[in-house]
């Protein structure tokens, strides 16, 4: 298996190992932060499905702009200190799972439908030109 491969492989089982241990997780303590002040079992989970449209809005600027501009995200900057707390968990997991397995249909060339990082190919081959 290539790297490319292993690396679709490993965003593609993901979901089918976050959500199963969210799922585990005692109602009762999935909101509540550790004493160290790191984000709670909710907080991690709802991240996952909330940086899936900046992912996207990232691969679409690499591939319609020469050089494009990325601004940086610190969800502990740009967001109140509560805003994953705020989310629905259920929905976002149901977010994570759809967005990720548009990300990894995205990894794929319609043609062959090998594993290739369709994305990453198209922003490299414009350094060749």
């Amino acid at each position: 298996m290539t790297s490319e491969e292993q690396l679709i492989a490993t965003l593609e089982r993901a979901p089918a190992i976050v959500i199963p241990l969210v799922r585990q997780a005692h109602p009762t303590i999935l909101k509540r932060r550790p004493p160290s002040g790191e984000w709670s079992i909710h907080e991690n989970a709802c991240h996952l499905a909330e940086v899936h449209p900046l992912f996207f809005q990232r691969l679409d600027l690499m591939l319609s702009e020469e050089n494009p501009t990325i601004r940086s995200y610190d969800p502990g900057r740009d967001e109140p200190e509560d805003a994953l707390l705020q989310l629905d968990l259920t929905e976002a997991l149901s977010r994570f799972e759809q967005d990720r397995g548009r990300l990894v249909g995205s990894c794929f060339f319609e043609k062959t439908g090998r594993p290739r990082l369709r994305w990453l190919r198209a922003v490299e081959s414009r350094g060749r030109g």
